[in-house]
């Protein structure tokens, strides 16, 4: 049975393929406190100010000076300002052509901004001028797998893992070009390896479950899906494929809901949309669409006006009468959001259930606390607004959908608003919440992924 090979990470996502944050030199004045600040340090805007007073001050000459330059050209690159970086790079190159680390970075930036040719060149000048140089070797073989030149990959990340047993980079891009070349034993060998060196790092279980799936062993990749999902709840990759683990062992409600949390990451993901299709046509039951739900119906209250005033701030007692209208959002009925499931909206349950083994809405991020009383200005206000970002890819219109217990229930008001409040300008408040869509007869499932905004 053949899955469909998939790439998992950008070149700007790679944790090892980065600039050195320690080069072995020493500051050309010990206890200058302006050395250390520019040399190491995390506050990459200080270090920015710290080599720019070093380089002006006139003090520092050849080596010493080409390393101020270096440095902040590396402050420049996390801090995402490439042309500074590029143009300081090229200045620490220029008085120091002779060092390799000088070079891997530069290369490293090359990549980043999409230009292998010259990424290449500055990876084979750093191997020649230091043929020990396991990162520069890791490094080329991210760019001969960019290449397809998979057999060259591999070699080259070979030799960084004879050079560096323990350069977890290096067996990642082996393991890429393990993957493409459909080879399930190596890549399950790089993955262990991978596992073994960084177990927090969620690619390693991502590779070993693909080579498990391929070989058959459909529960093992389940668990590693499980793991990576864990880790990542908004990587889109550990759903599909455990759904696609669950297909094969003819788990079709468990395959559903995965594919079914995939697409509410990724409503346009081809390859999920893929295997559903293939769900569907093998046992379209389990994907069929939920009984159908009468428009006109007052499901659970989800209609009655109890007569309450729609308000702007959030609500203190929340497990109480909500009103009919809500500022600057939209309410939505349980037809409405049986139409939404598998689309672009993305759905968020912010119900505080303390009964533990929640189950919500097909699809739904669950989210206790989102819809928590308080301010615009407090602490859960504040994590709310990254997690949102991210749910909807930096998207102010796609549409957010908000829901709780049922009418008497003011956590999704609450969430509602307080997602107004960060700009999102698509907000449905789904008032009947659990209630009206159990009452409607609509199939419950353990959530998607979930969420914290207050720990």
């Amino acid at each position: 049975m053949l899955v469909f090979v998939l790439a998992w990470a950008q070149p700007g996502s790679i944790p090892w393929g980065k600039p050195a944050e320690s080069v072995p030199q020493k500051p050309a004045e010990q206890g200058d406190v302006l050395a250390s600040a520019c040399a190491s340090g995390n506050d990459f805007n200080r270090r920015v100010t710290a080599c720019s007073s070093r380089i002006d001050s006139g003090k520092l000459k050849g080596d010493d000076l080409a390393d101020a330059y270096y440095r902040r050209g590396t402050a420049y690159y996390y801090l995402k300002q490439s042309q500074s970086a590029m143009s300081d790079y090229n200045q620490a190159i220029a008085m120091t052509p002779s060092n390799p680390v000088y070079l891997n970075d530069r290369g490293i930036l090359f990549r980043d901004l999409g230009d292998n040719d010259n990424a290449m060149q500055d990876f084979n000048k750093a191997i020649a001028i230091r043929p020990g140089y396991a990162l520069a070797y890791a490094n080329r073989a991210y760019i001969q797998r960019s290449r397809h030149k998979l057999d060259e990959a591999i070699a080259d990340a070979s030799t960084a893992i004879k050079l560096d047993p323990k350069l977890v980079w290096a067996y990642e891009n082996r393991a890429f070009a393990y993957e493409d070349k459909e080879q399930w034993r190596a890549l399950f060998d790089d993955a262990q390896k991978m596992i073994e060196l960084s177990p927090d790092y969620r690619l390693g279980y991502e590779f070993r479950g693909h080579a498990y799936l391929e070989v058959g062993q459909y529960q093992d990749a389940i668990t590693d899906f499980t793991k990576c999902i864990a880790m990542d709840s908004t990587a889109i990759y550990g759903y599909r494929m455990r759904g696609r683990a669950r297909y094969f062992l003819n788990q079709f409600d468990g395959a559903a809901a995965d594919f079914q949390a995939a697409l509410a990451i990724d409503p346009k993901d081809e390859t999920t949309i893929s295997f559903f299709n293939d769900l569907k046509r093998r046992n379209p039951a389990s994907a069929s669409q939920s009984p159908s739900v009468q428009q006109s119906e007052n499901y659970a209250n989800e209609l009655t006006d109890w007569g309450i005033p729609p308000q702007s701030e959030l609500k203190t007692e929340v497990g109480s009468q909500t009103p009919l209208i809500i500022p600057g959002g939209r309410r939505v009925t349980t037809g409405e959001v049986v139409k939404l499931i598998n689309t672009e909206a993305v759905i968020v349950d912010v119900l505080r259930d303390n009964a533990g083994g929640h189950r919500t809405l097909p699809g739904a991020i669950y989210m206790p606390g989102a819809g928590d009383p308080g301010t615009f200005r407090d602490r859960v206000q504040r994590r709310l607004s990254p997690v949102l970002a991210q749910l909807t890819s930096q998207n102010a219109n796609r549409p957010l959908v908000f829901l709780c217990e049922g009418a008497k229930c003011w956590e999704s008001y609450n969430a509602a608003l307080r997602a107004m409040q960060l700009g999102y300008r698509n907000v449905l408040w789904y008032r009947g919440g659990l209630n009206s869509w159990t009452a409607a007869k609509q199939q419950l499932q353990p959530p998607a992924a979930v969420r914290d905004v207050i720990n």
